[in-house]
């Protein structure tokens, strides 16, 4: 189940902590890999920034995303 974040201009938090994980369920290594993240508006293919998360346990597939102080200075 996906959680829900409500985000508004000039947020830095929540940190969000992901777990990559293969179409069985299972975490993927992500040993000397990296998670980008590409955001858009809803319902559009327009990149408005992109983010690298931060590893917290590559080898169980963990990332966390740490908002900058700009990336939600979009206008709605």
């Amino acid at each position: 189940m996906a959680d829900t974040y409500k985000c508004v201009q000039g947020d830095t938090g929540p940190q969000i902590q992901v777990t990559i994980t293969d179409t069985d369920g299972a975490a993927v290594d992500l040993t000397n890999g990296s998670v980008t993240l590409h955001f858009r508006a809803a319902g559009t293919t327009t990149v408005l920034f992109s983010r690298a998360l931060a590893l917290a346990d590559a080898a169980n597939g963990q990332a966390v995303l740490q908002w900058a102080t700009t990336d939600l200075n979009v206008d709605a």
